[in-house]
């Protein structure tokens, strides 16, 4: 990753990964919504997204078309006004302060689960979308870009280990129920009675 973060980085990871919030809510981010039906597209006629921000629409699983603006500010920031008022809209949002996860301690918490064999809940998997935003300065962000970016392989690995395992496993069944089939014509084809073995 010599050649940095790039310059749509928050863009990107949470374009990618968009999907991944899908039946998932915000809690991990320190937000009280219901889940998360659906990611929508952001270029509907009436609404813009600056390619220079992150710029996300989510259909919630409680129906509800009220409109919700969620603010989420990256490691770099600590504090901000949720309300902005102009002479003729006032415009409230809900925030959160990722600042606020101790980015090293969720990583190292995931870490160990994933060494353990214990299976990642919503929140851990919603946090590790996000973990590189936690961390404030470039240079701390593409440093746990990179952890982030390396774990997620050592899960890939493990996930596939585990396929190869389960597969190995299903074709040494096959092999021996075959086996087991192909003694049994022969016995058949030479009238030995499987029983008589047996006495």
């Amino acid at each position: 990753m010599s050649e940095g973060i790039a310059y749509q980085n928050k863009d990107i990871l949470f374009k990618i990964l968009g999907q991944t919030y899908k039946e998932k809510s915000f809690a991990a981010y320190g937000i009280d919504l219901p889940p998360i039906r659906e990611l929508l597209p952001t270029n509907l006629p009436k609404i813009s997204a600056n390619e220079k921000d992150i710029d996300n629409l989510f259909l919630l699983e409680d129906g509800n078309f009220d409109l919700r603006l969620i603010v989420i500010y990256t490691g770099d920031v600590k504090s901000a006004e949720s309300d902005f008022e102009t002479k003729c809209l006032t415009l409230r949002t809900k925030q959160a302060f990722l600042s606020h996860i101790d980015g090293e301690t969720a990583f190292n918490t995931i870490l160990q689960k994933i060494h353990s064999g214990t299976v990642l809940e919503d929140d851990d998997l919603m946090k590790l979308v996000i973990l590189p935003l936690t961390v404030p300065g470039p240079k701390g962000k593409q440093e746990m870009l990179e952890k982030v970016v390396d774990l997620a392989e050592q899960i890939r690995r493990k996930i596939n280990m585990t396929q190869s395992g389960q597969l190995y496993e299903k074709e040494k069944i096959e092999y021996r129920n075959q086996k087991i089939r192909e003694m049994a014509l022969k016995l058949l084809l030479r009238n030995i009675d499987i029983i008589d073995l047996y006495n």
